[in-house]
């Protein structure tokens, strides 16, 4: 493990003011017509049970994040409208985003004209976005001409983090760990979790921690459909329904439902 304190993106006020500035509501509305929404902590809002809604999070505050750049000495010094880094020397950040449709790269765009809206010269990695596979490739390998990185993730059933977040995890691309952050991923994943409480305390703190060092920042939960035909009783799509088994699905009528 190393100490990241001194990179470029190792500055946490730097990470929060970027992400105050990101739209994140204005692109759920305008490009996915309301089908996502602005995510504000990292277990999503099926899981009632750990789903933590006092969080804020980082809601689209442009003036706030020009407040904390200002605070923490990044200057714009030569007046072209970027501000440069606490040396006084140019500051550019390399983002690695996927390819995708149409909408998916002007989504791109508008991120990066976020950032310049509060001064912060934000460039993508290759001057274009990356193809699928070479993107996560690069992003696993610590690319150094990735600073930052916008990927996706999803949960199944257990929403435990670890998979993620843990310090040894494969899928831990942001690299961030502390020990508090450990000892809170293993309190999740201990036998004392059975207690729903308990759980529900833990990823509270992990919460908080992932919040206030802005290691990653979590942008949208997507609405996710699921047909079932009215002929099927009993199936439920509940994530929080731990008792769901197979066996309780019932076919109520021989004939298809009109």
């Amino acid at each position: 493990e190393t100490d990241m304190a001194d990179s470029k993106m190792g500055d946490v006020e730097l990470r929060k003011a970027m992400g105050y500035a990101l739209d994140v509501e204005q692109v759920a509305e305008t490009f996915y017509d309301g089908l996502r929404q602005r995510a504000n902590a990292f277990i999503p809002p099926v899981f009632s049970s750990f789903h933590d809604a006092s969080i804020e999070g980082y809601t689209y505050n442009p003036e706030k994040a020009i407040e904390i750049l200002d605070a923490a000495g990044y200057a714009d010094v030569d007046g072209d409208g970027l501000r440069e880094d606490k040396a006084g020397q140019p500051l550019e950040i390399k983002l690695a985003t996927m390819s995708g449709d149409d909408v998916a790269e002007q989504i791109a765009a508008f991120w990066l004209q976020n950032w310049e809206e509060v001064g912060l010269n934000v460039v993508f990695t290759d001057g274009r976005t990356i193809e699928f596979n070479s993107f996560y490739d690069r992003v696993g390998a610590d690319d150094p001409e990735i600073d930052i990185f916008m990927g996706a993730w999803g949960v199944g059933s257990n929403p435990s983090p670890s998979g993620i977040y843990a310090h040894n995890a494969s899928f831990n691309f942001s690299r961030y760990t502390s020990d508090s952050l450990k000892a809170t991923l293993a309190n999740i994943d201990s036998s004392e979790s059975f207690d729903a409480e308990y759980r529900a305390e833990q990823f509270a703190a992990f919460e908080k921690e992932l919040f206030d060092t802005a290691a990653v920042i979590p942008m949208t939960y997507r609405l996710e459909l699921t047909a079932v035909n009215k002929r099927v009783a009993s199936y439920t799509v509940d994530y929080a329904d731990v008792d769901f088994d197979w066996n309780q699905v019932e076919l109520i009528s021989e004939t298809a439902v009109k």
